[in-house]
């Protein structure tokens, strides 16, 4: 009987993976990228001989970084919301279901520590790199 709820599960993820990646085709990010007629100038040379536009855009770029990895976060804290209330309902007894609760509840709780706490996890990140990501947010 647990090998049907495995299965179960097992599908249910796959699903839910499936709709992910669906939604990054549905829903297209903006390019990085410019056509002449869009930026005004011909070359990359000439957008970099002054560093204040490139110093704009890299701290551009880093909060749209930070804010898709925000949303991300919500997004699958959400989901495991969901799918935690869901192993939670019919789970029953099972101990095998439970263990597979408290799994999820682990990464819900660590998503949604991400969700909230997302600049300094990433400035964690970046910092092991050597970039300030407190001063680019400023």
């Amino acid at each position: 009987m647990t090998s049907r709820k495995g299965k179960r599960s097992t599908m249910l993820l796959v699903l839910i993976v499936f709709l992910v990646s669906i939604m990054g085709v549905a829903f297209p990010q903006q390019t990085a990228h410019a056509t002449k007629a869009e930026s005004g100038t011909s070359s990359i040379k000439d957008k970099l001989t002054s560093t204040d536009g490139l110093e704009t855009q890299v701290d551009k770029s880093t909060n749209t970084f930070i804010d898709k990895a925000r949303h991300v976060g919500i997004f699958v804290t959400v989901i495991l919301f969901l799918w935690l209330g869901y192993c939670f309902l019919v789970a029953g007894f099972s101990p095998d279901t439970l263990r597979q609760t408290k799994i999820i509840w682990m990464a819900f709780l660590g998503f949604l520590a991400f969700t909230f706490w997302t600049e300094n996890i990433l400035g964690f990140a970046f910092g092991i790199f050597g970039i300030d990501v407190q001063t680019i947010l400023k």
